[in-house]
């Protein structure tokens, strides 16, 4: 076998297209991040960057192909919030987030806002727990799956505000959308990649953030922090690129230097803007960390909240 020197595998890479894994719908977050990082990659690593999407099981099922493919950098995979809950939930998982993949870069965080058809009869986040005091599990919630981020902040929710909500999971951002504009579920907590359009239309009402506090792009929209007795509530999800463990790392850290170069594109920040993700970037080593935080953090709240799935 012949060790190239890592000069030579970079040079060399990509030698044929890559494909960008989204464990999600089109229309979420997560495939905005994918479709938005595709053009921007193909310009600077010379090769056509296609996004496939993998939708179910929480990101679990694009994940779990994702650890069987070759470890050549040509198979990269959008990874969010969801994935890191992923570690502590799930009793079977077929794939261990830090074991088989390689960091590659943290690409942008986001805050969840909770929102209801503007044809509810809910108008404030304040009205929304009285109605959730009043009838316990009467009101739902619909996210884009089990384990997800928007999930567990619903969790959170019940659990410190001490109210019973039903959670109704689907396979993506969007599809939970579209069962809110048809009057199908109540409300849905979600990114605002995913609900953003809907509220400047006006079909969609903002009740609260889950940030520790209001956001710069929707100041009038309160934090569910504000809340008396919900003091300390906050939940923010990730996105980010990995690729399979054992990728060269003259690979991962061209890609990580093109990503960043995305990242820094006029037309990526208006995108992140838009749809309100914070753009973050940093080292392949920097986002490991970020990743083995998120683990940590979202298992102590899946533990607390006693939620396991199989």
């Amino acid at each position: 076998m012949i060790a190239w020197p890592l000069t030579v595998l970079s040079q060399d890479y990509p030698s044929r297209p890559i494909r960008i894994l989204v464990g999600f719908s089109p229309g979420g977050g997560a495939d905005l991040i994918g479709r938005t990082f595709a053009q921007r990659l193909s310009e600077s690593l010379g090769q056509p960057v296609t996004v496939e999407n993998r939708p179910g099981a929480n990101g679990n099922l694009s994940a779990e192909l994702a650890a069987t493919l070759p470890a050549d950098g040509h198979t990269i995979l959008v990874i969010t919030g969801a994935h890191t809950i992923s570690q502590s939930l799930y009793t079977n998982l077929r794939y261990n987030l830090e074991r088989d993949f390689a960091p590659v870069a943290y690409v942008g965080r986001v805050s969840l806002v909770l929102v209801v058809n503007s044809s509810s009869k809910i108008a404030s986040f304040q009205e929304f727990l009285s109605g959730a005091r009043a009838r316990p599990g009467a009101l739902n919630y619909g996210t884009s799956g089990n384990g997800s981020a928007e999930h567990l902040a619903g969790a959170m929710l019940e659990q410190m505000a001490d109210v019973k909500i039903t959670h109704v999971p689907f396979k993506g951002g969007s599809d939970a959308m579209a069962a809110l504009l048809g009057g199908h579920i109540a409300t849905s907590i979600t990114t605002p990649a995913t609900a953003n359009s809907y509220i400047k239309s006006g079909q969609l009402v903002p009740l609260a953030v889950t940030t520790a506090t209001r956001t710069k792009q929707q100041p009038d929209v309160p934090a569910i922090a504000e809340t008396d007795g919900l003091r300390g509530y906050e939940l923010t999800t990730l996105y980010g690129i990995v690729v399979r463990s054992g990728t060269p790392k003259a690979m991962v850290d061209r890609l990580n230097i093109a990503i960043n170069k995305a990242l820094a594109h006029p037309d990526t920040v208006k995108t992140f803007d838009r749809v309100m993700v914070e753009p973050t970037g940093g080292s392949p080593e920097e986002f490991g960390a970020v990743i083995k935080e998120s683990v940590r953090r979202f298992g102590r709240v899946a533990n607390t909240a006693n939620l396991k799935l199989d």
